[in-house]
Parts: structure tokens; C-alpha cells; sequence
């Protein structure tokens, strides 16, 4: 009997307690009920506005091929702060040098950022190319010196060379093609680049004009001295 009571106590005890509590109870089951409607909200959004941002990008990198004039013009009015936005940079600094814009299209690499390691990593490359290709390779050493893919090390080897360092973009060449497979594009390019590396230097061409020049006189002086002898 003790037993039953007790549990009746007991029983009793739990419905004062929900009955004093029902408020917070139900209060924190809606909280939470909020909680998840609102974060499926948000979730949603984010997937909606991910969307159509691909899609402005898509249609921007569309138009960088077929009227790329006036999708430069539109660039500066691009979102800036999307995953896409330094990806649309890259495409528009291609779509510069490919029209002649070389020096804007540095000022554009420079002007790109990435939270992505790869992309990071591709916008120096790109600019450092640029810069080797526009004379400035003491410019674009700083950004490929601790390269390791087989792309940046070429550019590396490409800034050497043109300061002056040909030990130095050997080192680069070769680390670069021990990073390459089969025979591909690139590493027939770096195998030229190597050999051209290890060739004599060419004659100048005042060099050469005057040993051109100087055979006929020396052939003169040789056929004259054996007339003389002959004589």
C-alpha cells in the first residue's frame, strides 16, 4: 500500500511540476520549433541566391567571349564579394591581353582576391606570367619563388632567365618537368626551354658580318703569298 501511494505521490509530484511548467516547456518547443523553420529558411536563401549568382557569372563569362568589349564595360559593376567574383577577374583579365590591354589586365590580377588556396594560387601565376611577359620579371619572382606545380615553376624558370639567373631557371625548368607525366605540350615546351638554356649563345650580328668580311681578306692574303712564293 505504501508503495502504491508513493507512487501516486509521485505521479502527483510530476503533474504539479508540468502544470507549473507547461509555459517554459512548450516556450522552448516553440523556440526550437522557430529555430529550425528559420535556419531551413536561411539555408534556403543562401541556395537561391548561390543560384543566381552562378547564373550572372555563367552569362557574364558567356559575353566575355561573344561582345567583349562591352562585357568589360560591365565588369565594374559585378558583385564583388560572391565566390565567382575572382574567377569573372580572371576571365576578364584574358579577355584584356587578348585585346591588346596587357597593362590593365595587371591592374585587374592585382585587384583580385580569393579565400580559395587553388584560385589564390592560379591569380599569381597569372599575373606573374604577365609580368615576365612584359619585361618585368623582377616583379614576378616574388610571387612564384615557393612554387611547386609544374605551371608556376615554369613561370619561375621564365623570371630567371630573363634576370639573368640561367643555373637558376634550370633549377626551376627541371623541378618542373619531374612534376610532369607522358609528353605532353608543356614538357616538350620545357624541354626546349632547357635546351635552349644549354646551347651556345648566337653570334650578334656584327659578330657575323665581321668574319664574313674577314675570310675574303684573309683568302686574298693566303693567295697572294703563294703566288709570291711560286714567283
Amino acid at each position: 500500500m505504501d508503495e502504491l501511494l508513493n507512487e501516486h505521490e509521485q505521479g502527483e509530484r510530476v503533474r504539479s511540476w508540468l502544470r507549473s511548467n507547461a509555459l517554459s516547456i512548450f516556450g522552448g518547443i516553440a523556440i526550437g520549433i522557430a529555430a529550425i523553420g528559420g535556419y531551413k529558411w536561411w539555408q534556403g536563401k543562401q541556395l537561391a541566391e548561390g543560384k543566381a549568382q552562378a547564373q550572372v557569372f555563367e552569362q557574364f563569362q558567356a559575353d566575355l567571349l561573344s561582345k567583349p568589349e562591352e562585357a568589360l564595360q560591365r565588369y565594374a559593376s559585378l558583385p564583388k564579394d560572391t565566390p565567382y567574383s575572382a574567377l569573372a577577374g580572371l576571365g576578364v583579365a584574358k579577355a584584356q591581353v587578348e585585346t591588346g590591354k596587357a597593362a590593365d589586365a595587371i591592374t585587374t590580377l592585382r585587384g583580385l582576391d580569393s579565400d580559395d588556396p587553388g584560385v589564390a594560387a592560379l591569380i599569381e601565376q597569372r599575373l606573374a606570367r604577365l609580368l615576365v611577359d612584359e619585361g618585368k620579371p623582377a616583379e614576378a619572382l616574388p610571387l612564384v619563388r615557393d612554387a611547386e606545380d609544374a605551371g608556376a615553376l615554369d613561370v619561375l624558370g621564365d623570371a630567371q632567365k630573363a634576370l639573368g639567373k640561367p643555373d637558376e631557371a634550370r633549377k626551376a625548368y627541371q623541378s618542373a618537368l619531374a612534376k610532369l607525366e607522358g609528353n605532353s605540350l608543356q614538357r616538350q615546351v620545357l624541354e626546349a626551354k632547357l635546351a635552349q638554356l644549354d646551347s651556345p649563345p648566337p653570334a650578334s650580328p656584327k659578330a657575323a658580318e665581321q668574319t664574313e668580311t674577314s675570310t675574303p681578306a684573309n683568302d686574298t692574303e693566303s693567295a697572294s703569298s703563294t703566288a709570291e712564293k711560286a714567283g
